[in-house]
């Protein structure tokens, strides 16, 4: 779940489970002013998840959407 704070930052109070690759559109962390520190992925439709960084999928998911043609 992504949370709004006063401030529009965005922080993650929990995570979301695996999201397949091909559904993540893009990437981008949440502010150091969070709680939790967190990824957010952005899908194809528009939704947001919240992703563990320390996760390995969450890893191997940055390494490939980092490495696509821009």
């Amino acid at each position: 779940d992504v949370i709004k704070l006063e401030t529009s930052t965005d922080c993650c109070l929990k995570f979301s489970p695996r999201i397949p690759l091909q559904q993540v559109v893009s990437l981008r962390t949440t502010s150091s002013s969070c709680p939790r520190k967190a990824l957010i992925f952005t899908t194809e439709k528009g939704k947001t998840f919240c992703v563990d960084p320390s996760e390995a999928w969450v890893q191997s998911h940055v390494t490939k959407i980092e490495s696509r043609p821009q």
